[in-house]
């Protein structure tokens, strides 16, 4: 899988609550505007003077695993410079309104005169409509120091504004002729609490692309400005994305994330809630050693296996990232009447799998014929963890059918 960052999709969570708690942190590339190199002589005598640029912040301190707006400084039409806070309390000049250059930076610096020297806080707007004052893109402030008889020049970092509503576009592409084909986008936008609502991508909207891909897009106009997760399930857990995304006010953050025939997993939780290949991930007969018994597909019953009981049987599973029920029938067909047991075991913190007291279940022995007994339903809610279906041996054989898995929402 692929993203035009070429970042890995696995961020920790330490990067995660760093993020989401600091600022965009980073050097200052060099100014929009020229540093002049023979400043102005300030015209009044016992006063200082300014000749002030403008640097847009760099994303070094960002990291690579994160999703940020795109600095397109062709839609900057205006910069505003605005001096507060004088020595004194003293009254300060008027901003200046500064138009951008063709590709959106500051034409030449800012010049004020005639200033009383102390410290002055410089603040400057970077807008995309010289006459919208919410149209700002970016922003920042410093103080600098004026100097009587001194002219000094200052550049002032900007950085994305972080106030307001801005937009994200998130585009996934996956190849068309996908086997089985893609059913089903979800996902999940959040602070890193891991509780936002699950939300789906209408497959009305999936795109065929000419290069023989398939897109789907993701994608919010009016998203409060700031950091947040982005999670994304492609059929549920065939397929997975976990990004930060940085979302500035007046901007867009886009990506494409293009994922190829083997970043998609060949076991995994489908649209229709069947487990794929069942017999496939079945593990462990003949005595724990590998012998001939074990689980078979029932003859002549589709979907319908066979444990041909030694030593135990299990099924393992890797975590399935959804929430819901995972049910299946399961009868008893031992010869000698003796009650058999299921048990869900689930990571015992010790590197080995136990089964709750909850989780055990007991299937009663029977001296009927197996084709006369009545299956028993088995119903559990989805671990958040790895976890095995473990069917107890000792000669004991069963016969399991609809092994399904039943997602919320």
């Amino acid at each position: 899988m692929s993203g035009s960052q070429g970042s890995a999709f696995k961020p920790a969570r330490a990067l995660a609550a760093w993020l989401l708690t600091t600022a965009l942190i980073a050097a200052c590339s060099a100014p929009f505007g020229a540093d002049m190199s023979n400043p102005s002589e300030a015209s009044a005598a016992g006063t200082g003077g300014l000749s002030l640029s403008a640097g847009l912040e760099g994303e070094a301190g960002v990291g690579a695993l994160t999703v940020l707006p795109s600095m397109d400084h062709s839609s900057i039409t205006a910069y505003r410079f605005t001096l507060s806070d004088g020595p004194g309390g003293v009254e300060a000049p008027a901003p200046q309104l500064k138009p951008a250059d063709e590709a959106g930076y500051l034409a030449e610096p800012v010049e004020f005169r005639d200033l009383v020297p102390g410290g002055w806080t410089v603040s400057v707007t970077a807008l995309k409509n010289a006459e919208d004052d919410d149209s700002v893109v970016l922003s920042g402030a410093a103080v600098v120091r004026v100097s009587a008889g001194a002219f000094a020049a200052e550049t002032i970092t900007l950085r994305p504004f972080a106030e307001g509503t801005g937009a994200y576009e998130i585009t996934l592409e996956w190849p068309s002729d996908l086997d089985p084909e893609v059913l089903s986008v979800r996902y999940r936008v959040d602070d890193g609490s891991w509780d936002g609502e699950w939300l789906s991508v209408d497959t009305e909207t999936f795109e065929e692309r000419p290069v023989g891909m398939t897109a789907a897009v993701i994608s919010d106009d009016n998203r409060e400005a700031g950091p947040f997760w982005l999670t994304v399930r492609i059929d549920h857990n065939r397929a997975v994305i976990d990004e930060l995304v940085y979302v500035s006010a007046n901007m867009t953050s886009a990506e494409t994330f293009t994922f190829s025939q083997n970043d998609f997993s060949t076991f995994y939780v489908s649209e229709e809630a069947i487990i794929q290949d069942i017999d496939t991930v079945i593990v462990g007969d003949g005595e724990g050693n590998g012998g001939t018994a074990g689980f078979q597909v029932a003859d002549g019953q589709d979907g319908t296996y066979e444990y041909v009981g030694q030593g135990g049987g299990t099924l393992e599973f890797d975590r399935i990232e959804a929430t819901g029920l995972i049910r299946f029938e399961v009868r008893n067909d031992d010869g000698g009447g003796r009650d058999g047991r299921v048990e869900i075991k689930l990571p015992d913190g010790a590197g080995g799998f136990d089964a709750p007291a909850e989780l055990v279940f007991i299937l009663p022995g029977s001296d009927d014929p197996p084709e006369d007994r009545e299956f028993v339903t088995v119903e559990f809610a989805i671990p958040e963890t790895e976890f095995h279906i473990f069917f107890q041996g000792g000669g004991r054989d069963y016969t399991f059918r609809n092994f399904e898995v039943v997602l919320d929402g």
